[in-house]
């Protein structure tokens, strides 16, 4: 891998923060139900639906 390649790692919102996550990003329209802001440690918050849209078909190979 290039050094100007990153890694992204998915998880679920509702698992625990760990020191190795490094920046977590939450990409979702809705905030996710009965998680605190503090609970969640998110430190960028994208929620327009066209991001998630394109992350989803880049997922499945689409894009």
């Amino acid at each position: 891998m290039s050094p100007s390649m990153s890694v992204i790692r998915l998880k679920r919102v509702y698992a625990p923060p760990e020191a190795a996550d490094g920046a977590r990003v939450l990409v979702d329209r809705l905030w996710p139900r009965g998680l605190s802001r503090a609970k969640a440690s998110i430190d960028l918050r994208l929620n327009d639906h066209r991001i998630h849209c394109f992350l989803a078909m880049r997922a499945l190979g689409t894009l």
